[in-house]
């Protein structure tokens, strides 16, 4: 399991400058050595995520809500890639449509996240997902 002094990248595909800033603040609470590489969009985050990969232990959350590549398409692409095969990857959403989280989990998601309004709850989310994805990975 991993300690929260234990190193490792968070790829964070989000359009919003808040929810990145709360996203960020949430991790630091458990995970203090995290390193978190931000994108504004998920084609950015397809562009840079060999280099990440190549860099170390990753796990990949999208928001689902983005323009030009949605949360689900860009995990899609990651999933049909066989080089990204088994990356933890995470959606986040402040949507509750059945029909994404269905898609989602018939695409192997990991972890469907609903963003809530207290960082509080963000950061124990995120713990949990975290934790999750370790194990999986072991």
């Amino acid at each position: 399991m991993i300690t929260n002094h234990q190193s490792f990248t968070l790829l964070l595909a989000e359009d919003d400058e808040d929810d990145t800033f709360f996203f960020e603040r949430a991790v630091a609470i458990n995970y203090p050595n995290c390193v978190i590489c931000p994108f504004s969009c998920g084609e950015d985050l397809l562009s840079g995520l060999n280099r990440k990969i190549d860099d170390g232990c990753v796990l990949v959350f999208l928001d689902l809500a983005m323009p030009r590549l949605s949360g689900l398409q860009t995990m899609i692409q990651i999933r049909q890639n066989k080089t990204w095969l088994g990356l933890p990857i995470f959606m986040l959403t402040a949507l509750e449509a059945e029909a994404h989280i269905d898609l989602a989990y018939q695409w192997e998601v990991n972890g469907y996240l609903f963003k809530p309004a207290s960082p509080y709850e963000l950061a124990q989310n995120l713990k949990h997902a975290i934790q999750y994805a370790f194990r999986a990975l072991v």
